[in-house]
């Protein structure tokens, strides 16, 4: 297997948009980065608005590895490449290579597109991996637009301000 990612089709759930569904009955896995830097004295932390109106980490979903003839596999990407290339993918921001990560959680997350609760015959659920990774000192950590569709804003925001809020 290659470390390719290629996305994997999302299926038809009726009344629900392409991206408030779940491809797996079972988990869906994903991969989120909390990105922090000291500036000027103030801990900021990286955050982008997606299409729903609220702000939260930049992350996705962990893509299937590709077979030697290129055909998607049942294998998905480890956690920390997938973080790596989220974050460029929705920030523009191109995390160091080489960069400390500190695994922060592992295991399911609240979200509008669970449907049921794992366990349950026929559920779906996101179940994420969150890495840290501080960029105090480094140089062109300024995120730009990437022109990813469901990416609407993306901020370093103090840390000391309400979070994850619609504002």
């Amino acid at each position: 297997m290659s470390g390719e990612h290629v996305p994997r089709p999302v299926p038809y759930v009726e009344g629900k948009k392409k991206e408030e569904r779940l491809y797996h009955e079972n988990a869906n896995y994903t991969a989120d980065a909390v990105v922090t830097r000291k500036e000027g004295g103030v801990w900021q932390i990286l955050l982008i608005k997606r299409g729903n109106g609220k702000w939260a980490l930049p992350g996705g979903f962990r893509d299937a590895l590709k077979d030697a003839e290129g055909n998607a596999t049942d294998a998905i990407e480890d956690a920390e490449s997938a973080i790596l290339h989220e974050v460029t993918e929705e920030t523009g921001v191109v995390l160091p290579a080489g960069i400390s990560k500190t695994k922060v959680y592992e295991g399911p997350v609240e979200d509008e597109r669970n449907e049921g609760k794992p366990g349950e015959k026929g559920a779906r659920w996101i179940e994420t991996t969150a890495f840290h990774m501080d960029v105090t000192g480094v140089r062109g950590m300024e995120p730009t637009d990437t022109g990813d569709e469901y990416i609407h804003d993306y901020k370093w925001a103090p840390l000391d301000e309400t979070l994850f809020t619609d504002g």
